[in-house]
């Protein structure tokens, strides 16, 4: 299992979104993600199963 951090330090949706498909597929072939962005993505980034 590898480990892979995810940092954005822009919140703009459109640098976030292309991210979250690709944070999804590493976790779900058993990867451990964990991703820094703003607060105010929390909600979808919880939802790809990644640590904040």
């Amino acid at each position: 299992m590898a480990r892979v951090l995810v940092v954005v330090i822009t919140p703009a949706e459109g640098h976030v979104n292309p991210s979250l498909g690709l944070v999804t597929q590493l976790i779900d072939n058993g990867e451990e993600v964990v991703y820094v962005c703003a607060e105010e993505n929390r909600s979808r980034i919880e939802q790809t199963g990644a640590l904040l």
